[in-house]
């Protein structure tokens, strides 16, 4: 799910500062858009660029620690961007799973097609 750099800096438990300087130009031009709210513009992350900066926030946060660190903190959020993983996974399998029966409503006889495909493909 998209969110914003205070949505971020939340989460990370981290000044929205921090989160900032985070975001080369490269990532804004990759994962940032600008969203006009009740007139106000925020920077908004798409998915993969909040999986992104989590994944380097927990790298970064794992070399400052060093060997204070330890190896359960680093169990835990390596479970966490598990999960994370999976929830995305997740989310986009139902994404795609709507979107192919929208497809199919679109198509008239679509079990027809189906099947003329299947029989033309074993015919080669």
């Amino acid at each position: 799910m998209s969110k914003t750099i205070k949505e971020l800096a939340n989460e990370l438990g981290i000044s929205k500062q921090a989160v900032s300087k985070k975001l080369t130009a490269n990532f804004r031009a990759n994962h940032v858009t600008t969203v006009t709210t009740n007139g106000r513009q925020k920077l908004v992350v798409d998915d993969d660029g909040v999986f992104e900066l989590k994944s380097q926030y927990i790298e970064d946060h794992n070399q400052q620690q060093g060997a204070n660190h330890s190896t359960a903190n680093v169990v835990d959020d390596n479970t966490n961007l598990v999960d994370e993983l999976k929830k995305r996974i997740s989310a986009q399998e139902n994404e795609l799973s709507q979107k192919i029966s929208k497809f199919l409503l679109r198509i008239p006889n679509w079990r027809t097609c189906r099947n003329y495909l299947i029989n033309r493909n074993n015919s080669n």
